[in-house]
């Protein structure tokens, strides 16, 4: 008889895509932002900002009339005509639900790792740090079975990472999303303490 499948986890799915892709502040979600769902659809510049240039060009707009939504927004004044924020929520929405979207929104950051991997040591330098050495995962999470529920708690564990690691987490995320995650956080965890288990995550941060 094959194993049950273990309960679904609770996620911030707007938590998992930021830490992930690297987008301080990005808002995948049908209530962000006009900041948080410019940076989820279309990125950041080198500043932390939306990219305004590629928003305006995939919106259909000019670079300055994304800059006044921003600048509106910051000012409490009103938000765009509905027809743009519904095709930018549905760019946001997208960013993160669909697989073509978390491709596109993890490149950059996938970029960055594969090159940090594959720069060379200097001759004599100790062996350069990887460009992930941990995670923290934040939620209602413990070891499981053998009477152990009790353990369960709202808690945040650190665990650390290989690059074999690094390079699961992210095409678990890439394939399958929040739920690809959760399956390989899973994995992962089990081997911080046999049998752990998640309730929830609610925040996920990335060293």
């Amino acid at each position: 008889m094959s194993a049950p499948e273990p309960p679904p986890v609770g996620v911030d799915r707007s938590a998992v895509f930021t830490a992930l892709t690297g987008r301080t502040g990005a808002n995948p979600s049908h209530e962000g932002t006009i900041r948080g769902m410019l940076l989820a659809a279309y990125g950041q510049r080198p500043d932390g900002n939306p990219d305004t240039t590629e928003a305006a060009r995939r919106l259909h707009v000019t670079p300055r009339t994304v800059r006044r939504w921003l600048a509106n927004e910051r000012a409490q004044k009103p938000a765009p005509k509905s027809t743009n924020v519904d095709r930018l929520r549905t760019s946001a929405r997208r960013s993160e639900s669909t697989k073509r979207g978390r491709t596109s929104a993890l490149r950059r950051r996938r970029d960055q790792i594969q090159a940090a991997q594959a720069a060379p040591a200097r001759p004599g330098a100790a062996a350069p740090a990887p460009p992930v050495k941990a995670i923290s995962l934040t939620g209602v999470q413990g070891p499981h079975g053998a009477g152990q529920d009790d353990y369960k708690r709202n808690r945040t564990i650190r665990l650390t990472m290989t690059p074999d690691d690094t390079d699961a987490m992210y095409a678990a995320y890439e394939q399958g999303g929040h739920q690809g995650f959760t399956t390989w956080a899973r994995g992962r965890a089990d081997r911080y303490v046999d049998g752990w288990e998640f309730d929830n995550i609610d925040d996920l941060r990335v060293e």
